[in-house]
């Protein structure tokens, strides 16, 4: 199984009293994301599993892709993947069933 990391389309600024996990794309994110999606079919990088975390941004962003792909995969919203620098995102894999990490060198 191959990982590919994609990081969330380009948001708002947080307003005062909004918590980071609400940001939402802003309109060139919205129109970035399926730009993506595009890019993503025409080179066959569709995922069998797609794993979103479940910030707001990151939900509207794989939609976007989405829409750009024929057979979308089956989507699981992992809460843990919020904020989770890349060991935090390599253990989750390692402990997912079917998932395996190498590591370059």
């Amino acid at each position: 199984m191959r990982l590919m990391l994609l990081r969330h389309a380009k948001t708002e600024k947080a307003e005062g009293g909004m918590s980071d996990h609400a940001r939402r794309l802003n309109a060139r994110g919205k129109s970035d994301a399926p730009v993506i999606g595009a890019y993503m079919a025409r080179h066959a990088l569709v995922p069998d599993l797609v794993v979103v975390s479940t910030a707001d941004r990151a939900r509207q962003t794989w939609e976007r892709v989405a829409t750009a792909l024929s057979a979308p995969p089956r989507v699981v919203y992992e809460d843990r993947l919020y904020n989770a620098g890349a060991e935090g995102i390599c253990s989750w894999s390692a402990t997912t069933r079917g998932c395996t990490m190498r590591r370059g060198g």
